[in-house]
């Protein structure tokens, strides 16, 4: 009987060391990457159209040898558009599910809050959107596929000087905000380097604790009695909507409006709830729509046709995010963390959905054309084209 026992247990250790052999093999094969967006409160919306662009990516990523056997499994946390929800979803994501990267977050507040968590676990956060100045250069680890303010704003005065001579501008600002306030002093040191355009009006406004914009009809009228032929608006997205919508309905308020990275979705959301809302407007962005190349042509028709919806402005930065993400995963031929960290510094995606060639600068901050679009019949067009 003890010889039958002793052999049952060799049996079973034996048993054990092969599914223990699977399970780690299998593990090999399974990458886990965070997501971290708001997928509650006031940007909601925006957090599910970017989880369907990442998605889209992921499907498309493991339909192509990029990654050989091994896929990408994604492992989404709610941010809740606040601090103490941003840094725990990342403490959870890197010390309890190991992942090896996280892809997020939204904002530039947001990502200023976890910058501290992924220096200490040395772990790669990429967000698709954020883009106040300064914070990649604050981590190694920290990496940005838009465009920062500090290479729109220079740009894009400059284009839209060029094309439209304006020579009095007012500003609006969101003073609460991170990316809002790094907007608006990106717009006050270009233009105070042009001195053909003064500033006439400068207007600022908070967003209470709920996220909803205030009355700004004040402020507005301060900028009509101005008189400027452009107001430079920095917001966030619902707040952009909000203003575009209020600044229709102040009387003798002319001036278009100058949108730091409007989209083409918040423009439509405005004209939809009050006719004439951003006719003229402009804005400095990253991807439109309208970028007429093979690439971007591709990745809009193949979404639609999928999903059977547009892709917005918010879809096509996630959907690239993943797309960089993944190239260095597959770049670092490893999943150690460091590993792949030193592969993102040097991914460069030819011919990106941005109509651009992508790469990082020396900070982990993204290199590509900016764009200038103007509102034509409710869409963003490239200016001058």
């Amino acid at each position: 009987m003890k010889k039958v026992a002793v052999v049952m247990f060799f049996a079973i250790v034996a048993t054990v060391l092969v599914l223990a052999s699977c399970d780690d093999r299998e593990s090999t094969n399974e990458i886990p990457v965070g997501v971290v967006l708001p997928f509650s409160g006031t940007q909601a919306l925006i957090g599910e159209s970017m989880r369907k662009g990442m998605e889209f990516a992921l499907e498309e990523i493991h339909e192509s040898s990029l990654l050989g056997d091994q896929k990408i499994r994604f492992i989404f946390e709610d941010s809740k558009s606040n601090e103490q929800s941003v840094r725990e979803a990342y403490t959870k994501l890197i010390e309890q599910d190991e992942v090896v990267a996280v892809l997020g977050p939204f904002s530039s507040s947001r990502t200023e809050d976890i910058i501290d968590i992924i220096n200490k676990n040395k772990t790669v956060s990429l967000s698709p959107t954020s883009a106040a100045v300064g914070l990649s250069a604050r981590s190694e680890f920290l990496f940005r596929s838009s465009l920062t303010v500090e290479r729109l704003v220079p740009h894009g005065v400059e284009e839209s000087k060029r094309e439209l001579n304006y020579t009095k501008v007012a500003t609006i600002t969101n003073a609460d905000d991170t990316f809002s306030q790094s907007a608006y002093d990106a717009v006050k040191r270009e233009i105070e380097k042009d001195r053909s355009i003064s500033i006439v009006s400068e207007q600022t406004y908070t967003v209470s604790s709920s996220g909803e914009l205030p009355d700004l009809t004040s402020q507005l009228t301060e900028i009509a009695d101005a008189g400027p032929d452009y107001i430079f608006m920095s917001a966030q997205g619902r707040e952009r909507v909000g203003i575009l919508i209020q600044a229709e309905r102040v009387e003798n308020l002319e001036s278009p409006i100058i949108g730091i990275l409007l989209t083409t979705d918040e423009l439509k959301d405005a004209q939809e709830k009050e006719d004439g809302a951003g006719e003229g407007a402009l804005t400095f962005t990253v991807w439109l729509p309208a970028i007429d190349t093979p690439e971007n042509r591709k990745f809009r028709n193949e979404y639609k046709k999928e999903t059977d919806e547009e892709a917005s402005s918010s879809t096509a930065r996630s959907y690239e995010a993943v797309r960089i993400l993944a190239q260095a995963v597959a770049d670092a031929g490893s999943t150690d963390r460091e590993a792949i960290r030193d592969a993102m510094e040097n991914v460069r995606l030819e011919n990106s959905i941005y109509g651009s060639d992508f790469y990082f600068d020396l900070n982990g901050d993204a290199v590509y054309e900016p764009i200038v679009g103007i509102e034509q019949d409710g869409e963003f067009k490239i200016l001058g084209q």
